[in-house]
């Protein structure tokens, strides 16, 4: 997860959104994290000839952020396609923790099998990532790390269709991360859990309406697996959704928030928005909502 030391405790509202990557036809962002600064923002992009990994810079957290600059292959080249890399960041910029789900790979009840974990590290925010030759453990999909990097969320498909949020810990950097736990009250259609720095509140992807996806926040109690059930008031991102179900086609115009993710503060929340036109197509967008 990306963060530093919140200094809020991720309870006041959020801003309009406003539009920080435009669509581009053919490309599908996904997997975003952000560094606890504010700086730096990776992402992968699925391109019509696979996945490539990137990210856009900037010196000033009140500034646009730069063009992007993708990230060497190789430190993904352990993933072999069609497999995705999914990817988180660490704070302070220095990790960037990989994990490789073959979504090809269904299964009888519909799951699809977990992947290693592996780190990619640099020394310095200015220098180049090098892959750890180690693996971490075990996830799915949609990996992001806490603020220490010591408790790690996903979601789980090995079982089901449907993702089960889950959440697993270690001792020490060098370990790998324990089996996965169950988060009690967040329910199994929950995409993308990203925990913010605060150590308490958990955004993610939810399906309300159809089948599009809003950001909803839960409150963990402790720091267990367990977090309050959410209620419409728990809906963080200002949302409305244009939806026209046309009776003459298939098409339900609409659109879904996914892959949050939040600054160490707790003042920044990107996501990525695929709005479905009334002919069918879709524009992949990224947003920030700011308090």
């Amino acid at each position: 997860m990306a963060g530093s030391s919140a200094t809020s405790t991720c309870t006041n509202a959020f801003g309009t959104p406003v539009l920080v990557v435009p669509d581009t036809p053919g490309v599908i962002p996904q997997s975003l994290t952000v560094t606890g600064d504010d700086l730096e923002l990776f992402y992968e992009e699925q391109r019509s000839d696979g996945a490539h990994l990137v990210v856009r810079q900037r010196s000033d957290r009140n500034a646009a952020f730069g063009d992007e600059t993708e990230l060497d292959p190789s430190l993904w080249s352990w993933c072999p396609a069609p497999g995705d890399p999914n990817i988180d960041v660490s704070d302070n910029g220095l990790r960037l923790y990989m994990t490789c789900v073959d979504t090809t790979a269904i299964d009888a009840d519909g799951g699809y099998p977990a992947g290693p974990i592996r780190v990619a590290e640099r020394a310095t925010r200015s220098g180049s990532f090098a892959l750890n030759p180690n693996e971490f453990g075990t996830a799915n999909v949609s990996l992001s790390v806490s603020r220490d990097e010591l408790t790690a969320f996903w979601s789980d498909y090995s079982t089901t269709t449907n993702p089960l949020p889950v959440m697993a810990t270690r001792q020490s950097l060098t370990d790998p991360f324990g089996p996965a736990m169950a988060l009690t009250n967040v329910v199994d259609s929950l995409h993308n859990p990203e925990l913010a720095d605060d150590d308490e509140h958990l955004f993610g992807s939810l399906q309300i309406l159809y089948q599009y996806y809003h950001i909803y926040m839960f409150t963990r109690r402790g720091n267990g697996w367990y977090f309050d059930t959410p209620t419409p008031q728990d809906e963080v991102v200002p949302h409305s959704d244009a939806v026209e179900d046309d009776p003459n086609t298939s098409v339900l115009e609409g659109a879904s928030d996914y892959t949050p993710t939040v600054s160490g503060d707790c003042n920044s929340l990107y996501f990525m928005r695929r709005t479905v036109l009334d002919d069918g197509t879709a524009t992949d967008e990224i947003f920030v909502a700011k308090r």
